[in-house]
């Protein structure tokens, strides 16, 4: 697949689609997903050099890492979205 920003965002979104996580309950590990993917989708739409998308990639990263049960799949589908982002920044590094 190739690797660009509205691929990554378009895969964010149907995260939260899948996972229903736009309705949420306040507090809840799911409420705290949508925020930080929400967060994601917005820095990946407005930033524009590699060391940013790269940053962003961590602090996604970091939550789901911190935040997340590792054997889930929805921790596994958070983990290949951040790695997506640390590619994108790679290529964008590259050209």
């Amino acid at each position: 697949m190739n690797i660009n920003k509205k691929n990554i965002i378009n895969a964010l979104e149907n995260l939260i689609i899948e996972y229903n996580l736009r309705n949420s309950i306040s507090d809840t590990h799911e409420w705290y997903l949508f925020n930080n993917t929400i967060k994601y989708i917005y820095s990946l739409k407005t930033v524009n050099t590699p060391s940013d998308i790269k940053n962003a990639a961590i602090t996604y990263g970091m939550f789901c890492t911190e935040s997340m049960d590792w054997d889930t799949e929805l921790y596994k589908e958070c983990v290949a979205l951040m790695k997506m982002g640390h590619k994108l920044a790679r290529v964008s590094t590259a050209s």
